[in-house]
């Protein structure tokens, strides 16, 4: 794998799932400068408007990802244990000119989890 650089990302796909049957996807598009988010509660999806992301938003956003060292993040996050009621999966998937990158865990989350949950949000 080349080096890679933030301002070649061109899709961030991210997916939260819990045990209690929520789960939660937001897709940054930085080609269609776009953001969309859904949820699922209960087999009942609700889909929310896409957002514009402003042109000089799309910068700020790349800024943030760096700051939290996105790419030096483990492959596989994973926590022992299975307590049914608060089970939480995540999966991103970074798409790039040419591969994606995934990270992913299981009741466990990188440090800069938080701070990334506001970039989504």
């Amino acid at each position: 794998m080349g080096k890679l650089y933030y301002h070649q990302i061109n899709q961030i796909d991210v997916r939260v799932s819990e045990m209690k049957g929520t789960s939660y996807r937001t897709i940054i598009d930085f080609n269609e400068l776009k953001i969309s988010r859904m949820s699922e509660h209960c087999y009942r999806t609700v889909t929310l408007p896409a957002s514009t992301i402003p042109p000089q938003a799309k910068d700020l956003i790349i800024e943030k990802l760096k700051h939290l060292h996105l790419f030096e993040w483990e492959d596989t996050y994973l926590h022992a244990r299975h307590h049914p009621v608060d089970n939480t999966h995540w999966h991103i998937a970074i798409e790039m000119d040419d591969q994606t990158i995934v990270k992913k865990g299981y009741n466990q989350f990188p440090a800069e989890w938080d701070n990334f949950m506001r970039i989504l949000l």
